[in-house]
């Protein structure tokens, strides 16, 4: 994962207790005093042009606290049309639930960008809480 440790009410952190598979989930701290702008953390992957490219993984979050939600999306990078799917933006509580994206890269693309993305809002609940974490992903080639 690409990320900054820390941001205008966030830190980003490894979490070695509350883990789904392995030794370490990646752990998201909101801290409740922002309207944060969500854009990482991101990892960046080369894929094959044409292919159709199934996502999978784990996250977990306790009280996240704003109605716009927090989501995780696979994009293309560099084709032209652009590629794009996503998760449904949640918030609140949950336990470790699955991730599963599918996405049809065009013949042009070569670069997915994985990245857990959230968009500020002028909602009264603008200023995000609460913590998320991540686990287990593996991005896969379909026949």
């Amino acid at each position: 994962w690409r990320h900054a440790s820390s941001g205008e009410g966030f830190r980003i952190t490894i979490d070695t207790e509350r883990v789904y598979a392995g030794r370490h989930s990646l752990r998201i701290d909101f801290a409740g005093t922002h309207n944060v702008n969500l854009g990482q953390p991101t990892q960046i992957m080369r894929v094959a042009p044409g292919g159709r490219y199934r996502l999978t993984g784990q996250w977990a979050a306790d009280e996240l606290g704003t109605r716009s939600g927090v989501l995780v999306e696979l994009a293309t990078v560099d084709a032209q049309p652009a590629a794009r799917v996503q998760t449904e933006a949640r918030r609140g509580s949950w336990d470790w639930a699955p991730i599963d994206l599918q996405l049809d890269v065009p013949d042009t693309g070569l670069l997915l960008v994985l990245r857990v993305r959230r968009a500020a809002t002028n909602a009264i609940d603008r200023h995000l809480a609460g913590t998320l974490w991540l686990d287990d992903f593996a991005l896969t080639r379909l026949p």
